[in-house]
């Protein structure tokens, strides 16, 4: 049955609409019923999925999980939405210079084509079209390679998902908090002119990623996702007491509290265990950071508020910790934050805020529909008074920038020492032998293998292709001298032009600022100068591939910058990206081939070949 409201809307008498959110430890359904007086959360389900030697589950693996919650409840023919973990996609935001969407839709396949390290032929990609500074356009750009998009379709119909909406986690979180019902505060002070405009940061913390969201009064601004979730702090405990992964998850859960300066009272073993946590959580703390600093010195945005979300966001003390840490305001998601949708009285709106906002793709329309073929149709019969679509937005999944200070090397210090802890944990788990140490790595295949150990060793880290990196960008010109001090007379009042001359001036004396012509721009083999204010504003080092942004004070820094880069020698095939203006600098990207990572006996052959 359905009824015409006052202004012709349709509504559904009692229509289910299922979201799913896939996460790598666990599958939430949350059910939503909608009618003439409001929207109603009915059923949730939440279920653990068997996670594999690298503590995550496969998609495969969540999609069953969920196939059998929605066979259990009766929901198999109910209209639905699967949300994936946000991880699987790459994402671009391209400006452009109108904001017509068809010709927007034509331009944007040429605007990719240096976009991605690999061919834009090989990419699944589908946009959302925003508006922009100045009456600009701008478009959302969420690409998959097509073979893992063509490995989730095939996961999600063989669990019997063949014809439910597909989305991707930020979007699903976005639509929850756009469609109006996850409600946040508004940004505090407007921006315009010159200032920043203001946003609030949602932080949806999982187990092994975690989702950033730029959100500003009129919308989602920007987002991010990071490999660091509830998963390093469970690692850390486990190093810490000695405990295995399941024990160390039930202690965190119990137990674990973040500590900070604001704790008073503690004892000795209290401060171990919230410093065992917090020493997890600093690698977080960076990323939150670098996206805050991103968004002001790249967007023109201000974080003002710091919002909550996911299960790993519960632990004990997290806010004020976060406090401590940015400066800035944070707050965690509840049950009173929901407008326009009832809950259940056990819900726990943090940890399913992305299964909320798959059930409003299901009932509107997903924001991001993934599947290559979409089959899943989506008419207008919504919530109650019909949630309104979420337009103009866009995404930017930015890399992270600098390591500049104290706090981002303690961080990276911690970050190191989980990776440590994790690969003991494996180790012990695969080989019954708990390694820490490259030192024991290299014993352990001595008495494996015989062909010599260093020739499977990189010869180079991470760490080395960034120092390489930064050499290549560091000036290599002597830096400029100050400028001259004005001079004065014996009474201390600046000599004019006039009463320079007469003082005995000398013709060779420095000219006046500004008097010089403009430097023109060196040579290509010159390298990086000075003048050229190289900033790099992200640097994704992977196994075959390095991405990077930069701006510079003008275009040809980024020729001279590939040349020192090619002369690496490990870094090659370098890809010059399009320069753009923005903020009075030339902003850029460059994509190369990196075998820097590779073992000394795929060098070596190399080198021969």
């Amino acid at each position: 049955m359905r009824l015409r409201g006052r202004r012709g809307e349709v509504l559904a008498m009692k229509r289910r609409f299922v979201g799913i959110d896939l996460g790598t430890h666990s599958v939430k359904v949350v059910v939503v019923q909608t009618q003439l007086r409001g929207a109603q959360v009915v059923e949730r389900f939440v279920e653990p999925v068997e996670v594999g030697p690298d503590g995550g589950a496969n998609l495969e693996t969540a999609a069953a999980v969920a196939a059998a919650i929605v066979e259990q409840a009766g929901l198999r023919d109910e209209r639905a939405c699967v949300s994936v973990p946000g991880s699987v996609a790459a994402y671009r935001t391209i400006e452009f210079p109108f904001a017509d969407a068809r010709r927007i839709a034509q331009a944007l396949t040429f605007e990719l084509e240096d976009q991605f390290p690999v061919p834009v032929d090989r990419m699944h990609h589908v946009h959302l079209i925003t508006r922009g500074a100045g009456g600009r356009g701008r478009a959302w750009v969420v690409a998959v390679r097509r073979d893992r998009m063509e490995e989730i379709e095939r996961a999600l119909t063989g669990a019997g998902f063949g014809k439910a909406a597909v989305t991707i986690a930020p979007a699903a979180l976005a639509q929850a908090i756009e469609g109006g019902i996850i409600a946040i505060p508004e940004p505090e002070g407007g921006g315009g002119g010159d200032r920043p405009e203001p946003v609030t940061l949602v932080v949806d913390v999982g187990h092994r990623t975690t989702e950033l969201l730029a959100i500003a009064e009129a919308g989602p601004m920007a987002a991010r996702s990071v490999r660091i979730g509830g998963r390093d702090v469970t690692l850390a405990i486990a190093q810490a007491y000695g405990m295995t992964p399941v024990e160390a998850e039930r202690a965190k859960r119990r137990d674990a509290f973040v500590y900070h300066d604001g704790l008073v009272g503690l004892s000795d073993e209290q401060v171990r265990a919230g410093e065992t946590v917090r020493t997890a959580l600093l690698p977080l703390v960076r990323e939150i950071g670098h996206t805050i600093r991103w968004l002001e010195s790249e967007q023109g945005c201000r974080a003002t508020r710091v919002v909550l979300t996911g299960a790993g966001s519960r632990l004990r003390e997290m806010v004020p910790f976060l406090e401590e840490c940015l400066n800035v305001d944070v707050a965690q998601v509840t049950a009173d934050d929901l407008r326009r949708m009832r809950v259940l009285d056990d819900m726990d709106v943090a940890r399913e805020a992305v299964a909320i906002g798959a059930a409003v793709g299901a009932a509107t329309g997903p924001l991001v529909e993934l599947r290559m073929h979409a089959g899943a149709e989506h008419d207008d019969a919504v919530l109650a008074a019909r949630l309104r679509r979420v337009g103009a937005w866009a995404a930017v999944f930015a890399g992270g920038l600098a390591l500049d200070t104290v706090v981002q090397v303690r961080a990276a210090e911690a970050l190191l020492e989980t990776r440590r802890a994790e690969l003991a944990l494996l180790t012990d788990e695969i080989l019954g032998e708990r390694i820490t140490s490259p030192k024991q790595v290299r014993d352990r295949l001595e008495g494996e293998v015989s062909q010599d150990p260093s020739e499977l060793v990189p010869e180079r880290s991470a760490l080395d292709v960034m120092a390489m990196i930064v050499d290549a960008a560091a000036p290599k010109d002597e830096p400029p001298a100050p400028a001259p001090a004005q001079a004065v007379d014996p009474t201390g009042a600046p000599l004019t032009d006039s009463s320079a001359a007469s003082s005995g001036a000398a013709a060779g004396s420095v000219p006046a600022p500004g008097s010089a012509a403009p430097a023109a721009a060196p040579p290509p083999e010159r390298g990086i100068v000075w003048a050229d204010e190289l900033v790099l504003n992200m640097v994704d080092i992977r196994e075959l591939k390095v991405e990077i942004a930069a701006s510079a004070a003008r275009s040809s820094a980024q020729d001279r910058f590939a040349m020192e880069l090619e002369s690496t020698g490990c870094l090659t095939n370098v890809s010059k990206g399009k320069v753009r203006d923005q903020n009075g600098r030339k902003v850029f990207e460059m994509n190369m081939d990196n075998a820097c990572l590779l073992p000394e006996s795929a060098t070596k052959t190399k080198e021969r070949e």
